[in-house]
């Protein structure tokens, strides 16, 4: 394995003298180590490219190469290796945090993807919960709403789920919802709902003048419609 790492190492040097740099030019770019790290899973020299690197840390670019070569040890890695200060850059950076997460939701990797929530590296974990919903990841949705409660706006959250219709999760999620989040996502619901309308209704949801919109008056005889034939 070392043989075959040196010998695709020298074939890169041999092609950038062939294109005739001169040795004030990096030999090997960030994205080549990237590759030939991720390919060969060289840890030590993950490590020491991490420490004597300033920018190695803060691109997807790596982490797709991590992902695609299976060297998710290398993630781990990268994870025991970053500080407090090197999680506001990553966050600061435009939405590198969210990428990274989301690369590593796809892997199908659940340790990893725990201890990047735990870590807090995500711009967006709404809208996340909705891509892991949407993707039918359920032990990594269940996991952000067991443990990122802080982090995740409910009532955009409520008005996916009643969208969708899972009321079972709408139910759950319920405790976080305040009364004018209910009111919202029934006013944000399909007229024809019936079932996703009565329940909001259930959970303490009420037309509130601040959320009337034009279907609100056909939403409304609908539903009673609908209460009055069911014998709700």
């Amino acid at each position: 394995l070392k043989k075959l790492f040196i010998t695709e190492v020298s074939q890169e040097v041999t092609f950038f003298r062939a294109i005739k740099l001169t040795k004030k030019y990096r030999i090997l770019s960030n994205e080549d180590w990237s590759r030939l790290i991720s390919k060969y899973h060289a840890d030590k020299l993950l490590v020491h490219l991490l420490n004597s690197s300033d920018t190695l840390g803060y691109s997807s670019y790596l982490f797709r190469q991590l992902i695609q070569y299976g060297f998710f040890d290398g993630i781990n890695i990268w994870l025991k290796k970053i500080n407090n200060k090197d999680l506001i850059r990553i966050r600061q950076k435009h939405n590198l945090a969210q990428e990274l997460i989301k690369l590593v939701s796809k892997s199908g990797k659940i340790s990893l993807f725990k201890s990047m929530i735990d870590k807090h590296i995500y711009n967006d974990l709404t809208s996340l919960t909705i891509e892991l919903l949407e993707t039918n990841s359920t032990q990594l949705y269940t996991y952000v709403l067991n443990n990122c409660i802080n982090d995740l706006n409910f009532r955009e959250l409520g008005a996916y789920l009643a969208k969708i219709s899972n009321l079972k999760l709408l139910r759950e999620i319920s405790d976080h919802l305040t009364q004018e989040d209910l009111d919202y996502i029934l006013s944000t619901t399909d007229i024809n709902a019936q079932q996703t309308n009565i329940s909001l209704l259930r959970l303490g949801a009420k037309v509130n003048s601040k959320f009337i919109n034009k279907d609100t008056p056909e939403k409304l005889n609908e539903i009673l419609s609908e209460l009055i034939k069911g014998g709700h």
